[in-house]
């Protein structure tokens, strides 16, 4: 046998052993058994499975929903699965974490545009309202949630969004700015904070004015006050400062029982 040969044979085997040493050694194994698991041990009971039967009622019936579209053979989706599972039973309660299986439901994933899995995003009142992309793991997850729960007013930019707004199943409250930040918006995220049962929304967009029957003539900011059961809209162009708004927002959030509900 050449001498290359044999010298080549004998660096092979020393490489398969080091592999399996590195396998079978107790810190590995360890390491293993407790990955294994965390897969196996984790309940996913909190998290609601989502399908095109359900996701629109689900979200739109839920003040906040994580909804994670997945892909059943991507290793990311698995490695996922049990931390997203300990997020849910962590944030049960507060907010609703939900899973779609992008697979087999191709017309959701193809509306909601969710590109590579997972793809996780975040629902405010039914409205699409951010995507988080390096959802790993469950502290992370916790922590992303709570930002997006502590913002008080969510912006809006387009008209799917504002679509996603009227099929919700909350009183809502909606301004036309023009800006997204400066002392109009501080105001209003003030005014949300008094006004802990309504969900809040801002805009600069036009067309989503429009579609909430904004007066192409009033003078902005404005904003209207869409009352869930009656679906009756009141709209204020008074004082932008937190206490008007707060106190339009406080008579106005009841379902009208006369001539009680005021255009300010």
């Amino acid at each position: 046998m050449p001498r290359a040969t044999k010298v080549f044979l004998i660096l092979y085997t020393i490489v398969l052993l080091l592999i399996t040493i590195h396998w079978f050694s107790p810190f590995y194994l360890l390491n293993f058994d407790q990955e294994n698991s965390l897969l196996q041990l984790t309940d996913e009971k909190d998290v609601v499975i989502l399908s095109e039967k359900n996701f629109s009622h689900v979200v739109a019936n839920n003040r906040y929903v994580m909804v994670d579209f997945f892909a059943p053979w991507s290793y990311y989706s698995q490695q996922l699965a049990p931390e997203y599972a300990l997020a849910a039973r962590q944030l049960k309660g507060k907010v609703m974490l939900a899973k779609v299986n992008a697979y087999e439901e191709r017309g959701l994933k193809r509306k909601y545009r969710a590109q590579g899995h997972p793809n996780v995003y975040f629902f405010a009142g039914g409205v699409k309202i951010d995507s988080y992309t390096n959802a790993r793991k469950r502290d992370a997850i916790v922590k992303w949630t709570k930002t997006k729960i502590a913002l008080g007013v969510y912006t809006i930019t387009s008209i799917e969004q504002a679509e996603q707004l009227l099929m919700a199943q909350f009183t809502t409250v909606l301004a036309f700015m023009d800006s997204l930040q400066g002392q109009d918006s501080e105001e209003l995220a003030a005014a949300s904070k008094m006004n802990t049962d309504v969900l809040f929304y801002q805009t600069t967009a036009v067309d989503v004015a429009k579609a909430f029957q904004f007066d192409q003539e009033i003078k902005i900011p404005a904003l209207i006050l869409l009352e869930k059961e009656s679906q009756h809209l009141s709209h204020f162009y008074g004082p932008f400062t937190k206490y008007a708004i707060a106190n339009f927002v406080y008579v106005n959030k009841l379902p009208p029982e006369s001539d009680d509900h005021i255009d300010y």
